[in-house]
């Protein structure tokens, strides 16, 4: 009897130990060595953050769309936490202690209802992210100069008004999303970010840039859609490797003298500015694609028919009355809208359309749109009989 007392005892003892090595989260038990848990559109309750903080081995921790609405502290001392994302939740502060993740290197809480976030340092951080929030400023609220590691940084969608001189300190960046806020200036140490690549800063109340944010700096893709600008700096040529360029909807009248020096840009997105006319050396530009539409042209800038890589033009909503035959000899050519002008002839008409319809070098042409214009009915049946070739045509 008493040898079955001692194997029941130590089944006991077993399952007692069992019980200590694993945890139970929205019904499901964990070890508690497990290292990766993903949590997504659950209810969580506070006893489970509070069960998952048991997980001492945790690197890799997701609690996404659970409806939590705080963190409690015990969370930061899981000491190997190198991933977390608490995003889209109804979190509204996190505090100081969170820097206690010493080995954290992606943070995300972005979509929560954070007013404030402690964030003091983390020299292994290299992705922060807190989109979509209420957070009205960062002067006090994130040390960037703690911040070595950082290369991406998104912040849009908030209230900003402006961002702190420190985050000039942050020498690893390499993205910077601060769209969707009310910044109306960047302050002038951006040029020491020498390894950042891609700006997103559209939707805001830019009046204009300083020539010194431009700087010693690489940028690659620039996002400035959106804005009031009513000027670009001239140094902004100085961009060499920059490949997207966008500054649609802002209140441009003229573009830099000298923007064909910019040999690598591929995109050049103006829509929606005030622009009469480009400048003289306009086509030297490597573009492949080109958006002018609802500006103030009066005239087709006929240097565009030698921009010999161009695959779409989009000219829409201007006051041009003619355009040149040859803009489709281009290679290349995938797409034109040309739409809303006030186009009542056209050079040779007949050429043209022979041209639109046969030449051997218009064979991507997937798109003609010159729909809203002044051609008369026998100019359209014209155009619509010699385009079979053209996925989409409008007239």
């Amino acid at each position: 009897m008493d040898y079955f007392m001692y194997i029941l005892f130590g089944i006991l003892i077993l399952f007692w130990l069992f019980r200590q090595r694993v945890c139970k989260v929205a019904g499901i038990k964990y070890s508690i060595d497990t290292k990766k848990l993903i949590l997504k559109d659950l209810e969580l309750q506070r006893q489970d953050i509070k069960n998952i903080c048991k997980l001492k081995n945790l690197e890799y921790l997701q609690i996404k769309n659970c409806n939590v609405k705080s963190i409690p502290e015990s969370l930061f001392d899981l000491k190997d936490l190198n991933y977390l994302d608490l995003s889209n939740n109804k979190i509204e502060y996190i505090s100081s202690h969170i820097s206690k993740l010493e080995k954290l290197k992606v943070l995300r809480l972005n979509n929560n209802r954070l007013t404030k976030i402690e964030f003091q340092y983390s020299h292994n951080l290299v992705e922060l992210n807190i989109r979509n929030n209420a957070i009205v400023s960062l002067g006090n609220i994130i040390c960037f100069s703690f911040l070595s590691s950082l290369r991406k940084l998104d912040v849009s969608h908030n209230e900003l008004r402006e961002l702190p001189r420190s985050i000039g300190d942050l020498s690893s960046i390499e993205y910077i999303n601060v769209s969707y806020n009310k910044i109306s200036q960047f302050p002038t140490n951006l040029n020491n970010l020498t390894k950042l690549k891609y700006i997103y800063a559209q939707n805001n109340q830019l009046e204009k840039l300083s020539k010194r944010i431009l700087d010693n700096i690489h940028i690659e893709r620039l996002f400035l859609q959106h804005n009031q600008l009513r000027t670009m700096p001239n140094n902004i040529t100085d961009l060499d490797n920059l490949t997207h360029l966008y500054l649609h909807h802002n209140q441009l009248e003229n573009l830099p003298k000298d923007i064909n020096i910019l040999v690598n840009i591929r995109y050049l997105v103006l829509q929606y500015n005030n622009i009469k006319a480009l400048p003289m050396f306009f086509s030297e530009l490597n573009l492949q694609n080109l958006y002018l539409n609802n500006n103030n042209l009066e005239c087709f800038p006929e240097f565009i028919s030698d921009m010999k890589k161009l695959k779409r033009i989009y000219i829409s909503g201007n006051k041009i009355s003619n355009i040149p035959w040859d803009l489709f000899e281009l290679n290349e050519l995938v797409g034109i809208d040309i739409s809303n002008n006030c186009l009542y002839q056209m050079s040779d008409l007949e050429a043209f359309t022979f041209t639109l319809n046969d030449c051997l070098k218009l064979k991507n042409m997937k798109c003609f749109n010159i729909s809203h214009n002044r051609l008369t009915i026998k100019q359209k049946k014209y155009i619509t009989s010699n385009v079979e070739n053209i996925d989409i045509v409008r007239i």
